[in-house]
């Protein structure tokens, strides 16, 4: 990134901060993300418009811009120099996510506990990325197909929609496409990449492909995910799972030795995999994770 953008980039990402903030802060299932418009929209009909239509190119619009929406209905652009956080933290999908007869890949929408709501994927190839963005400590916001890309007649692309926008306080947005592995090798997909890096780092953007990680790790991670263990629970009982384990210890010796302290061990499991989500215990994660399966403090 040049030396221009990175200190404009600077400027105006570090300055989103208590911005990014207030939405990890934002109430739980706030009334206007239940209307029409919500960021998953898995209602929408099966022969919807793929695509939100872009608004009418008027007079300082004739080079690449980026379209946003706020409402998963209409849509407004910004030239990528003049694109701000709040932008970012507000969008709406460019894309519908509803199934249609023939798809090659089945759309889903993930629940996370970074936005605390749900964010749609067109495939489980993306679902695996959303559950690794998930649980990266510095992800604070994330959003499924955040703005389009739209160059004028006679440019290098027609548009390009990015799969995703992670963002962290201070820190630059990092915008993620997300290919399979052969796809992204694809000279075209290549130098279609190249492209929009170029007009993202104009806007102070950094732009990654991500082509997946092992299964085990999506399935471990899917695992860890989805343990719900009450607040009240995890404030009384962590400090004793820390307090009892000890070097060598597989999930089921730990489980047993807190049963043995008046902790069921089924729900013991639970608490030990919601421990791994938070990263308050490690695990190997290269192979799909088991009660034998040792655990250790990071």
């Amino acid at each position: 990134m040049p030396a221009d953008v990175a200190t404009w980039a600077d400027t105006v990402w570090t300055g989103g901060r208590l911005q990014l903030q207030a939405v990890v802060d934002r109430p739980l299932y706030p009334s206007h993300e239940l209307e029409y418009g919500g960021r998953a929209r898995p209602w929408n009909r099966p022969r919807s418009s793929k695509r939100l239509a872009f608004p009418e190119r008027r007079g300082l619009s004739a080079g690449t811009r980026l379209i946003f929406s706020r409402n998963g209905a209409t849509t407004y652009e910004r030239d990528p120099s003049q694109v701000t956080v709040e932008d970012l933290l507000n969008c709406r999908p460019m894309r519908t996510f509803a199934r249609r007869f023939g798809q090659s890949n089945k759309p889903v929408s993930k629940w996370t506990h970074t936005t605390r709501h749900l964010v749609p994927a067109e495939s489980r190839h993306e679902r695996a990325f959303i559950l690794l963005a998930d649980h990266h400590p510095q992800v604070q916001h994330i959003a499924a197909q955040p703005f389009s890309i739209d160059w004028p007649d006679g440019g290098p692309l027609g548009s390009h929609t990015p799969d995703f926008a992670l963002l962290s306080p201070g820190r630059p947005p990092m915008i993620v496409d997300v290919k399979a592995p052969h796809a992204s090798q694809d000279p075209d997909t290549v130098a279609r990449h190249e492209v929009v890096r170029h007009v993202l780092a104009e806007a102070g953007m950094f732009h990654v492909v991500w082509i997946g990680m092992p299964e085990a790790a999506v399935t471990n991670l899917s695992n860890f995910s989805g343990a719900r263990v009450p607040e009240e629970t995890m404030a009384t009982w962590s400090p004793v799972v820390l307090d009892l384990l000890k070097p060598g210890d597989t999930a089921d010796v730990l489980s047993r030795r807190l049963d043995g302290r008046g902790y069921p061990r089924l729900l013991a499991l639970t608490l030990i995999r919601r421990l791994l989500w938070q990263r308050r215990l490690v695990t190997d994660m290269t192979v799909r994770f088991v009660p034998m399966s040792r655990v250790w403090l990071p």
